[in-house]
């Protein structure tokens, strides 16, 4: 049995107090993807963030993965900052965030 990521991510009304909806901000071409917006999301030793990734879709609909980010826990606030070549051939951008606790959360931000 394969198990799909559609079938593991969290859905954004199931949001807990700590927000684990990621949260992506761009300006110009510098992206910049936080856990949470309102309230960070807490970065201890037991409740961490373990990784962030930023994905764009481009106009053919491919999909491609920008980097990553792997704040350590208790030592880094998760967040993460990503500077694009360009943004003219790009639809969407996808950000993929995975809580210790939690699990995976996602969002995406129509360009």
């Amino acid at each position: 049995m394969i198990n799909m990521i559609k079938d593991i991510l969290h859905e954004k009304a199931e949001e807990t107090q700590e927000k684990h909806v990621p949260h992506i901000a761009i300006d110009g071409t510098k992206v910049t993807v936080s856990c949470g917006k309102d309230i960070m999301h807490p970065s201890t030793k037991d409740h961490f963030i373990g990784w962030m990734k930023l994905y764009t879709v481009d106009n053919n609909g491919r999909t491609l993965e920008v980097g990553s980010s792997e704040p350590t826990a208790s030592l880094a606030q998760p967040v993460a900052c990503f500077t694009l070549t360009s943004v003219d051939n790009i639809k969407k951008l996808m950000a993929v965030i995975y809580c210790n606790i939690h699990g995976i959360w996602e969002n995406e931000l129509e360009l």
